[in-house]
């Protein structure tokens, strides 16, 4: 990449015009672009405030001294000894270019004053400490400029400046998985500041899901944040009701804040039946999919704090008997889904109670994980039927699980094995 340099140029100003039009120039022919004082006459506290922002914006500091000690400020220095101090503080890279023999000069570019001159001959001497050259006119000055600054860049490098289209995209690391999430947020960001509502709000329906099943459970979140206000700018109350059950309640849920997510679930049933009770036209299918998956959320969730195993299991009753109004291929995916967490509640029961965590009778813990193994199973043979692939690894990853308790080895074995497969079967088909 073409990179370019910014190089600030200080010196007084009425003396050295010729001086510093050589420097600009030379400056120029090496692509760099100066700064200095033609932009901003150093007369008062907000100029010099100015002044030291563009000074560590440089990547390089000149200084041309000659006759001149030039305009004082506020603390006896001169203004053109001030920038020098503060690059120095900042550690900009800096040559001094100090007139040879000034006594030569016309009085009028001189310092008349013994106290100026003084003062300048202070400054000369430290600016000596440093990299300096010396010059004794404008076209040696110009050609030192060259010749000094290319030597500078070349042992001391800066950051510089480059072309916007010159600049490569950003790196990034991470899964592909991880990077289609992070892409899949900032095109949802964009959506959402040109206000494209119903855009964000389509996008939100066809990802969710896939977001879901590669566990990027905080850009899911976001998304739901973001799609939850253009369908509340939209007023889609079903498609906010959507975003509380599943990307602000479930997900976070799975996150870690069951109450927030319960709380969230919750809200969106509660849209749900005021959306029923003032719009007969509504289409009837798709919120009681809807009320079927919230309710499956709410007795998944209160199932950590319930009592008992019946109560636990009892919560699944009602959306069960809301599915069976579904047409054949809706109800059939929802009753394998209420099957499915039915049997991951009894599991999470039985394991509890084998750890001593929760209480149930010793004697009905084999019969209640044949009983999670079958519904597992129930689940697994449905979602295969119906082609979900990825809600079919799930179950069968819940009785490779189960089966591990199971005295039968080779049943479970049986089952990983299948479940390798289907893995496999799964990453091949997201990449």
């Amino acid at each position: 990449m073409d990179k370019r340099y910014q190089v600030f140029v200080s010196s007084t100003f009425v003396d050295l015009q010729n001086e510093r039009q050589k420097v600009i120039h030379a400056l120029l022919e090496q692509d760099c672009f100066p700064s200095g004082m033609e932009l901003f006459p150093a007369a008062n506290d907000d100029q010099w405030t100015l002044i030291k922002k563009v000074i560590n914006e440089c990547d390089y500091y000149l200084v041309i001294i000659a006759g001149r000690y030039g305009s004082i400020g506020p603390d006896g220095l001169s203004y053109t000894e001030m920038e020098y101090r503060y690059a120095l503080d900042q550690k900009k890279p800096i040559i001094s270019f100090i007139r040879d023999n000034p006594q030569g000069l016309p009085p009028n570019m001189t310092e008349s004053t013994r106290s100026g001159q003084r003062k300048l001959a202070a400054f000369r001497a430290l600016a000596k400490k440093k990299n300096c050259c010396f010059w004794d006119s404008p076209s040696e000055l110009g050609r030192q400029v060259s010749w000094s600054l290319g030597k500078l860049i070349k042992s001391d490098p800066r950051v510089g400046w480059i072309r916007a289209d010159e600049i490569p995209p950003p790196s990034r690391t991470g899964s592909p998985e991880e990077l289609f999430a992070q892409s899949l947020i900032e095109f949802a960001r964009s959506l959402a500041s040109l206000q494209r509502d119903q855009t964000l709000l389509e996008l939100r329906s066809w990802s969710s899901r896939l977001l879901h099943l590669i566990g990027a459970l905080s850009e899911r979140q976001e998304l739901g944040q973001l799609a939850f206000a253009a369908a509340a700018v939209a007023q889609d109350r079903v498609a906010q009701a959507s975003i509380l059950i599943d990307d602000l309640g479930w997900s976070v849920h799975e996150f870690g804040d069951t109450p927030t997510g319960l709380q969230n679930v919750l809200e969106g049933l509660s849209l749900l039946d005021r959306e029923i009770a003032t719009r007969p036209s509504l289409d009837r299918a798709e919120v009681i999919a809807l009320k079927v998956k919230a309710l499956r959320h709410v007795a998944n969730m209160r199932s950590l704090g319930a009592e008992n195993l019946a109560e636990s299991r009892h919560a699944f009753q009602e959306p069960r008997e809301l599915a069976a109004e579904l047409e054949p291929v809706s109800r059939a995916l929802n009753v394998a889904q209420l099957a499915h967490s039915e049997a991951l509640v009894i599991f999470s029961w039985v394991t509890a109670a084998m750890s001593g965590k929760r209480k149930l009778d010793p004697a009905s813990l084999p019969a209640l994980l044949d009983e999670a193994i079958g519904l597992a199973e129930d689940a697994e043979r449905s979602f295969r039927s119906l082609g979900d692939v990825e809600r079919e690894a799930k179950a069968l990853k819940l009785k490779v699980d189960m089966l591990a308790l199971v005295p039968q080895k080779e049943l479970h074995r049986e089952a990983a094995a299948r479940l390798h497969r289907l893995e496999l079967q799964i990453a091949r088909h997201l990449r």
